[in-house]
């Protein structure tokens, strides 16, 4: 489990096998494999994994600006 949080950059889960309950400003949506969630930079958030566990991927994009 992930307490409530955000970040300064872009968010994108992919979830690769088990369960994974993602909520986000009034929103919950439960994914499984295969489901891509994608969370804009500044977006409070918070996930669980299922019984079964969650393994997923998160990949941040960090813009230079330069």
């Amino acid at each position: 489990m992930h307490n409530w949080h955000q970040h300064t950059t872009d968010e994108t889960l992919i979830i690769v096998s088990g369960s994974l309950t993602f909520k986000w400003e009034g929103n919950e949506r439960l994914c499984h494999p295969g489901d891509i969630v994608h969370l804009p930079k500044n977006i409070k958030h918070t996930s669980s994994a299922g019984s079964d566990g969650a393994v997923y991927l998160i990949a941040f994009q960090v813009l230079d600006n330069i």
